[in-house]
């Protein structure tokens, strides 16, 4: 019996390995233009004491650093529920930040914020601060005093976090991408929609990323509830007021990677990238799914030019929930979708 589960885990290994080499790993397989690219991720925020969800986010992160040595992004999107269980908390901030984003995220985390030697920790994965762009999601409102210490106190420690201390905020960059964040939690609540339209409508694109928690395609289960169908309807409103084209929308919430594709004038294609620390499956029946996976792993978003236009390609990459696996492979590309202007959505996965 023990040689043959020796035989068996063998097979394993070799067919995980094949198979990775059948579907790619960490390639790039397009032309970038402007250098434009975000990796994702959401719902990261494990706890020490969860060790393992705490152990599979530092698996996701570590195959986000190395994608970034392979193909240098342009920013990281952190797409709430950054601090589990109940947000950031003031008498555990300096444990929190530490554990959450500096220990995993120390590749891209600046050094220079007037509180960083609070968190300071060793880093092996070669320092390249980067832009981290973050919302709030449903867990970081638990706190009451969360969303304000994420919004104005952590950047203290890490000087380049970035979060909008109101409903919206959007950033400009010079390849012609928009990216708009929100606070999904907000809208949830009835905020007034004025601000989101401002930073849409400012916009200049004129390609726009719209990023918040919540999905807008689907409401995570088999039937819609009532807050879903009026989240959907308020962002639907926002867009339809400021009178602009939303190529893609990104979300986390819900433990998955996911793809999906929407009917104009929504956005054209859909991202959740949810399973930072934890997969689940799909809960949801939406016509518009083009791929799903109950898999750990983070998104690559790239302003590319496919030869006949240039487009936002959304890559999903895969990270093993086993160990042993992750030790012959950190990462492997599973899915490769993109958008044009006109908001059309085409396979780009070979």
């Amino acid at each position: 019996m023990t040689r043959m589960l020796a035989r068996f885990e063998k097979w394993l290994r070799v067919a995980a390995v094949v198979g990775v080499l059948a579907t790619g790993c960490g390639e790039g397989a397009n032309t970038p233009t402007g250098g434009f690219s975000l990796l994702a991720i959401g719902d990261a925020g494990a706890p020490r004491a969860d060790a393992v969800d705490y152990a599979r986010m530092l698996a996701v992160t570590q195959a986000m650093a190395t994608e970034d040595e392979a193909r240098g992004a342009t920013a990281v999107l952190m797409l709430g529920d950054n601090f589990y269980p109940d947000g950031l908390q003031r008498s555990t901030i300096v444990s929190q930040i530490r554990a959450n984003l500096i220990r995993p995220f120390c590749r891209f985390v600046a050094t220079d914020g007037a509180r960083y030697p609070e968190v300071s920790l060793p880093c092996s994965d070669g320092r390249r601060p980067l832009p981290l762009f973050a919302v709030l999601g449903n867990h970081d409102y638990r706190a009451p005093e969360s969303p304000r210490l994420q919004r104005e106190v952590v950047s203290e420690f890490v000087s380049n976090w970035q979060m909008p201390r109101g409903l919206a905020r959007g950033h400009d960059f010079p390849s012609g991408v928009s990216l708009i964040l929100f606070d999904s939690e907000s809208i949830i609540a009835g905020a007034d929609l004025a601000p989101l339209v401002t930073a849409l409508r400012d916009s200049a694109g004129p390609f726009r990323i719209l990023v918040g928690h919540r999905p807008m395609a689907t409401g995570g289960s088999a039937v819609a509830s009532t807050e879903f169908t009026a989240y959907r309807h308020s962002l639907r409103r926002a867009i339809a007021d400021a009178d602009v084209a939303v190529q893609l929308f990104v979300s986390g919430h819900e433990h998955r990677l996911s793809l999906m594709t929407m009917s104009a004038p929504d956005p054209g294609l859909h991202l959740i990238s949810g399973s930072g620390s934890n997969r689940r499956k799909n809960r949801a029946e939406d016509p518009g799914i083009l791929e799903d996976f109950e898999a750990l792993g983070f998104a690559r978003i790239d302003l590319v030019d496919t030869g006949s236009a240039t487009r936002l390609q959304v890559s999903l990459y895969r990270v093993h929930r086993y160990g042993w696996i992750r030790r012959l492979v950190d990462r492997w590309l599973a899915a490769r979708w993109s958008v044009d202007a006109a908001g059309r959505v085409r396979e780009e996965f070979d």
